[in-house]
Parts: C-alpha cells; structure tokens; sequence
C-alpha cells in the first residue's frame, strides 16, 4: 500500500525509519504508537495507549506521517503527531 487518507476503514501497521510502529484504526478512529527498539525511536508520552485519531493529515511511503490526535489531556483540544519516514503501509486483517 502507498499511502492512507483519513476517508477510509480498516486497521493498517504503519512503520517508520526510527523503528517505531503505528496501529491506525481508521474505522474506529484510534491510534496505538508502539517504540521501536533502536536508539532513534524515542518514548513518547502514551506510547502503547489508544489515542483518538481525529485526522490523518499524510501518510505515504518515503514521507513523514502527520496525525491529528487527541490524548485526552485536560485543556487540550488536539496535537499533531510527526513521524520520520513511512517505510511501510500494512494491512492488519483481524483488527476487529
């Protein structure tokens, strides 16, 4: 898969260059970030929570990715979420 725009369903695994990994559930509207390994993946806050995905402005291969989310922090409306590089798009089949 090339590239993920906000109008569309299912659950997609999105890896990036620092090794982390994003699970957009876009039927459902949520994102899990998962850290990478290397030491260019670094923690971020919720890392490994569901956060709600309100759009996903980018997401192609070989650009960064750019969420609009929101973490649930009181007095904060949304955040934008920038990632390195995509590097691959999947499908995840049995999201349900």
């Amino acid at each position: 898969m090339q590239s993920l725009i906000s109008s569309m369903s299912g659950a997609y695994r999105v890896r990036t260059t620092s090794g982390a990994s994003y699970v957009l559930d876009l039927t459902r509207r949520t994102m899990i970030r998962e850290r990478g390994l290397t030491d260019f993946s670094a923690k971020l806050r919720r890392d490994g929570d569901e956060a709600i995905l309100l759009q996903v402005i980018q997401c192609q291969l070989g650009a960064a990715m750019v969420l609009l989310i929101d973490l649930s922090w009181p007095a904060v409306m949304n955040t934008t979420r920038v990632t390195t590089d995509v590097l691959s798009i999947t499908e995840i089949e049995d999201a349900a």
